[in-house]
């Protein structure tokens, strides 16, 4: 017995997945039953536009009005004025050999696949961070290199410098000092 619930679900003896397809079967119904009043199956040429046309527009997404369209196809067929060439195939815009693996394992159906790794990006932000650290360490020696101030690498340079500016300005002031010791006739003992 079919509970309520699964009632909503059922239409022209399919049972649908979901209400939403179910509705679509119940509408399409209606578009039927409104052609089947208006066609005439004496005028083959009319029935094979109004085939094409609705394959074309797509009109007819459901079994039901896939139902309808193998109906008017199987008249287009027999029809003896119309080629049987001409009578274009039922499109079917859904794979079937998906839903039927999935539907031999419902523990396929509840557990959702992983979701692929955007490897790309990252490699690609990857590659843009090492960049950009490479000209940071060059940056970082230039200015080592360029500053006046004792670093690791010019430390013992810059002693020896300072060493012998301190020496010269010694020397100078010990200059200047006897110069004055000379104009002051001062004697050391």
């Amino acid at each position: 017995m079919e509970t309520g619930k699964d009632n909503a679900r059922v239409a022209e003896g399919y049972s649908f997945a979901t209400v939403a397809d179910c509705e679509l079967g119940k509408s399409e119904k209606k578009k039927i039953e409104y052609l089947e009043s208006k066609l005439d199956y004496t005028k083959p040429a009319t029935i094979y536009r109004l085939y094409e046309k609705a394959l074309s527009d797509r009109t007819f997404k459901s079994p039901v009005g896939y139902e309808f369209l193998r109906k008017l196809q199987a008249f287009l067929m027999s029809e003896p004025s119309i080629d049987p060439a001409t009578v274009s195939p039922i499109p079917l815009y859904k794979t079937y050999a998906e839903a039927e693996r999935m539907a031999k394992s419902p523990a396929k159906q509840r557990i959702k696949p992983a979701k692929p790794k955007r490897e790309v990006a990252w490699n690609t932000v990857s590659v843009w961070l090492n960049v950009f650290f490479v000209i940071a360490i060059i940056a970082m020696f230039t200015i080592l290199l360029k500053s006046d101030q004792p670093n690791i690498l010019n430390y013992k340079n810059a002693i020896l410098n300072q060493y012998s500016q301190w020496e010269e300005d010694l020397r100078a002031r010990e200059d200047v000092v006897r110069q004055k010791e000379l104009e002051l006739k001062i004697k050391e003992e």
